[in-house]
């Protein structure tokens, strides 16, 4: 089978767990029968990424190590600097320490985009690093810094006009607003409503992540019937895409909402059911967070 053809198919597939596992399988028996290294290094490189949706983390960061050492081998800058950048974003969530080690490859990616200024490809590939290691200051606490990418990355999405990671770095932007440091909720309310519209009409995978902020916001603004409302909101539209990460951020939210309204077997029920999904993905920082949670819930 053409490469071309195989990554049409392996894309199609991509829909749906059982599916997720038949384009595992069809890339996996494409690896042992080609001769190609160009070849095989584009089948791993979608390889890493379905096994991570597959919550396959020790498969996954295989694939990722092998697609980074092919990449570097034939001199494929493009796609090097898009593993680094995936694998920057794994290293953060699934290792110990894993923000230091994150950050080392965000700088090791955005020396390998300087020198492409003007190619768009990888202004995008800058743009996702950048992002992730927004992502990393946030989880350090370090929101100004944090904020400082955000902005960045938004301005070179608006440069080349990339739609898709414009939505999702107004999100986090938002969020940034919404933190105790800067307690800007009108501002943040006004991002997430344009951003919500413009994410129903063009990136929908945005939505549960946008409606959980606003959820996350009327929390803090005390407005809890309207924080459950959008976090109800949320767990529907991540359901109906079969989102399982955004799923378990909805069912978090609607247990610390019910932990509020001092209702705490239900807050219990929904950090139960969002801790097994945490699990299931592994992942760690959030399953520590949920445990200690309960322990303390257990104890009231």
């Amino acid at each position: 089978m053409e490469i071309t053809t195989l990554l049409t198919k392996v894309k199609n597939l991509r829909n749906k767990e059982q599916n997720l596992k038949k384009a595992e399988k069809i890339l996996e028996n494409f690896l042992k029968k080609s001769s190609s290294e160009k070849e095989k290094l584009l089948a791993i490189k979608i390889l890493s990424g379905i096994c991570l949706d597959l919550g396959k983390i020790k498969k996954s960061e295989k694939y990722f190590k092998k697609g980074l050492k092919l990449a570097e081998k034939l001199k494929e800058k493009l796609i090097l600097a898009d593993l680094l950048t995936k694998y920057s974003y794994f290293v953060n969530k699934f290792h110990k320490r894993g923000d230091l080690e994150g950050l080392k490859y965000i700088e090791e990616i955005l020396k390998i985009c300087e020198k492409f200024p003007k190619n768009e490809s990888f202004l995008k590939v800058k743009i996702s690093a950048l992002a992730v290691k927004g992502n990393i200051l946030y989880d350090k606490g370090k929101f100004q810094e944090s904020l400082r990418f955000y902005q960045e990355g938004l301005k070179l999405c608006r440069k080349i006009g990339f739609l898709e990671k414009e939505i999702t770095l107004l999100g986090d932007i938002a969020n940034i607003y919404i933190c105790k440091e800067f307690k800007k909720f009108k501002k943040a309310e006004k991002i997430l409503k344009e951003t919500l519209l413009k994410a129903t009409l063009y990136y929908k995978h945005s939505l549960p992540a946008l409606l959980n902020r606003m959820g996350n916001l009327k929390v803090l603004e005390n407005k809890i019937d309207e924080a459950q409302m959008w976090a109800e909101l949320s767990l529907i539209v991540s359901r109906e895409g079969k989102w399982k990460r955004e799923e378990a951020e909805a069912l978090e939210l609607l247990g610390e909402i019910f932990k509020e309204k001092n209702n705490f077997e239900k807050a219990k029920t929904y950090f139960k059911k969002a801790l097994k999904i945490y699990k299931k993905l592994q992942y760690h920082s959030r399953v520590k967070k949920l445990e200690q949670e309960n322990k303390k819930l257990k104890q009231d």
